[in-house]
């Protein structure tokens, strides 16, 4: 493991590329590959991408072979021993609960109908079944209730991640539609309008992670960062309604981005504060927590655009056709024939003069443009939820070291620590409180030393 000063910086290397390469190139390469190639090479890129990450761990990858230390279990005792129960109940759960998510609202699944309630309550109910039998039963929980009682130190940072999270993979589809609905249809300009998302996703994701430890207040950083994404997202909805394109490309760009921030010091707060023995875990728990913020997102954020969509799209299409004189009679056919020709379907409104096929788009981008509002609106509660718990978060700046807490030692090292049951083989067996200091010369000087763990965090200076 890296020095602790350093943390947030190899944190921001892991962590914030694929989110960043992603955002730059997707949109701007897949479109330039629908009009100048093929919609295959898409799929041909990400073949070459894998392959070549397949082959690099093969050839460059050699963790130490029992991280946990576990010599006398064999893998299928490892297998047997996860926590199956916890892992059912939870993803069952949030499965079910996002169904009645989803449904809730459409014209077969209405809000107050059992339908929707049930799957609801369902889900909530299993979700906490899950919960209980870990804290309870389970020999190796997924969710150790040991975590969950750190509150400052650790389980805010869940209940900020999952918020964020609901906001950023809301966000990531929902814009690029906003500018296909509401201002072009032209793929390669919708490309170019996400240019300053994904920029600031660059700057926010990798430069200033990497110098976190530079700048310090690093439970500042995360609270700056919600504070971003708050106000910026709520400030989003003044973009729209009436459609402002500029302020639609730059507002979002100022807010969305601050979960990769967010996330990477996140990750860093909960290195430095959980117990390395319950490391893995707990890292694993923020990757689910966000993720799920992000499905519980797309559920509700999506349900409420398609809902007000609903609604706004027949008022606005039913008054700009009796604006121009159309048969109100056959609005049942106008309204969806609108909404495809707004996204560049053929063949749609094709007995119309252009003047009215014109006023029409215009309304239904106006439609567009309503529903907008009323979802950047929405993320105002949830992002003011977990700005206040951000500020809660204990700062881990005195666990900000010069301590390496694991120094790999290269392959032939660590199979040297397989055949000796804990030994690199350089020197004699520590006991699991021992501790290795490297670099305090401030040289990073790996070398093959004796790998240890440890129960608990540096003591605070």
């Amino acid at each position: 493991m890296v020095r602790r000063p350093t943390s947030g910086a190899s944190t921001a290397c892991n962590a914030a590329n694929p989110y960043v390469l992603r955002g730059t190139v997707a949109v701007i390469l897949g479109n330039a590959f629908l009009k100048y190639a093929s919609w295959r090479w898409i799929f041909y890129c990400g073949v070459i991408v894998e392959a070549v990450a397949f082959a690099g761990t093969a050839v460059f990858y050699w963790p130490t072979p029992r991280p946990r230390g576990d010599f006398d279990k064999s893998r299928w005792q490892e297998v047997r021993e996860m926590d199956w129960v916890g892992l059912f109940l939870f993803t069952s759960g949030l499965a079910v609960f996002l169904v009645g998510l989803t449904w809730g609202g459409s014209e077969e699944h209405p809000w107050g109908d059992a339908s929707t309630i049930a799957p609801l309550a369902v889900g909530l109910v299993v979700i906490a079944i899950g919960f209980v039998y870990d804290w309870t039963l389970a020999k190796n929980p997924m969710f150790p209730r040991s975590l969950f009682t750190m509150f400052r130190r650790y389980t805010i940072l869940l209940i900020v991640l999952f918020v964020s999270g609901m906001n950023f993979h809301a966000m990531s589809p929902l814009l690029p539609q906003g500018s296909l609905f509401m201002f072009t249809q032209d793929g390669m300009e919708i490309g170019i309008m996400s240019l300053p998302n994904t920029i600031m996703q660059g700057i926010v994701g990798a430069l200033v992670p990497m110098l976190a430890h530079k700048i310090g207040f690093v439970k500042w950083q995360i609270v700056v960062g919600m504070v971003f994404q708050t106000v910026f997202l709520a400030a989003s909805a003044g973009a729209v309604y009436p459609n402002n394109k500029l302020a639609f490309v730059f507002l979002p760009a100022f807010g969305v981005p601050m979960f990769v921030w967010v996330t990477i010091m996140s990750y860093a707060v909960a290195s430095l504060h959980v117990p390395h023995s319950q490391l893995g875990v707990a890292m694993g728990l923020l990757g689910t927590f966000r993720s799920g913020g992000g499905a519980v997102g797309n559920a509700i954020f999506n349900s409420v655009f398609q809902d007000r969509l609903h609604a706004f799209a027949g008022e606005e299409i039913a008054a700009a056709a009796a604006k121009n004189g159309l048969n109100m009679t056959a609005l049942p056919v106008i309204i969806p024939q609108t909404i495809l020709y707004n996204q560049g379907v053929p063949g749609m409104l094709a007995n119309f003069p252009q003047p009215v096929k014109d006023a029409l788009q215009e309304a239904v981008r106006v439609a567009y443009g309503h529903a907008f509002k009323i979802v950047f609106l929405c993320t105002i509660p949830f992002s003011a939820i977990a700005l206040v718990c951000s500020l809660w978060i204990e700062d881990p700046t005195a666990y900000m070291t010069n301590h390496v807490q694991f120094a790999m030692g290269g392959r032939d090292a660590f199979d040297g620590l397989a055949r000796s049951g804990g030994s690199s083989g350089h020197g004699p067996r520590r006991s699991g409180s021992e501790i290795e200091m490297l670099d305090d010369d401030g040289k990073d000087d790996f070398r093959p030393v004796t790998v240890v763990n440890r129960s608990a965090p540096a003591a605070r200076t």
